[in-house]
């Protein structure tokens, strides 16, 4: 998994800054950034941090749906 971030992360923040720089004028930039709070990269480009939360139950549909695991194996 280190491996593969090490790779990844530099080409998604690449990519995302790129993108942030073609929209510069816009009045706000949203990133949807699953893992915000344990990276320090982004934590430094964001003034601000929503949290959209949902039902658990909602949460473990959306799992078996995705991954096509049953419900006990996604509790």
């Amino acid at each position: 998994k280190q491996r593969l971030e090490a790779v990844l992360h530099p080409l998604i923040g690449a990519e995302a800054d790129r993108q942030a720089a073609a929209h510069a004028q816009a009045p706000a930039l949203v990133f949807d950034v699953p893992l915000l709070v344990e990276s320090a990269r982004w934590r430094q480009h964001v003034d601000r941090v929503l949290v959209v939360d949902c039902r658990e139950s909602t949460q473990r549909e959306r799992v078996v749906a995705r991954s096509g695991w049953a419900p006990a194996q996604v509790d």
